[in-house]
């Protein structure tokens, strides 16, 4: 009668060796750092070619690996973004579109500061506000008309922007951009209000109301 397979000894072969995958040299498992993830528990590299590489990185000499000189920050953005856009022409778009629905304000803060910085520097008058003021200032609701302000970045990007757009208002235009005399209001009470000061806009207040009246 055959002996059932389940009865047979089992083998355990243990390895001592293992070949690093960057000089190709087979060695000592000793000879190599722990890792828990990796195959074995050890690095794939061994313990001399990865102190030869950080030796030479520390005195800022050039060096290669299995996989050729290593490259930059930049350069692997610059790769990781161009093997998505070959995956998906309109991946960069997505992920901008993505970014400005996760937090309106935030995105819109950053593209009205840059403007306020332009107009500010245009009309030789001081600026020290930041788009994080911006964003801590931001509101809902327009304080003048009193309609719902819509974020986005074509309220200060877009040559006709709408009229609920948030936008950054000078108080006293000759104060300049500063804390405590900006204020975020919808583009068309912006533009009513424009450059004029309170007794102006009062004036022209009472006088359209006349008019309309008469």
């Amino acid at each position: 009668m055959a002996a059932n397979s389940l009865d047979a000894p089992s083998i355990c072969v243990t390895l001592t060796t293992k070949t690093c995958t960057n000089c190709k040299s087979v060695k000592p498992l000793e000879e190599y750092h722990r890792m828990k993830r990796g195959r074995g528990g050890l690095k794939a590299e061994c313990k001399t070619c990865i102190n030869t590489r950080n030796r030479a990185r520390w005195n800022g000499e050039p060096y290669t690996t299995k996989i050729g000189p290593p490259l930059s920050f930049a350069e692997i953005s610059r790769n990781c973004r161009l093997r998505n856009l070959a995956a998906d022409p309109l991946w960069e778009r997505k992920r901008m579109q993505k970014y400005r629905e996760a937090d309106p304000k935030k995105v819109w803060s950053w593209y009205a500061s840059a403007r306020a910085r332009s107009r500010a520097r245009d009309r030789n008058v001081p600026y020290s506000i930041s788009p994080a003021y911006l964003q801590s200032i931001a509101v809902d609701i327009c304080p003048v008309l009193g309609f719902p302000l819509v974020y986005s970045t074509k309220a200060t990007t877009s040559p006709n922007p709408r009229p609920d757009n948030p936008s950054v208002d000078c108080i006293i235009p000759g104060l300049g951009y500063v804390p405590g005399n900006v204020a975020v209001i919808s583009r068309r009470a912006n533009v009513i209000k424009n450059d004029a000061t309170a007794d102006e806009v009062m004036r022209v207040a009472v006088w359209l109301t006349a008019k309309v009246a008469a």
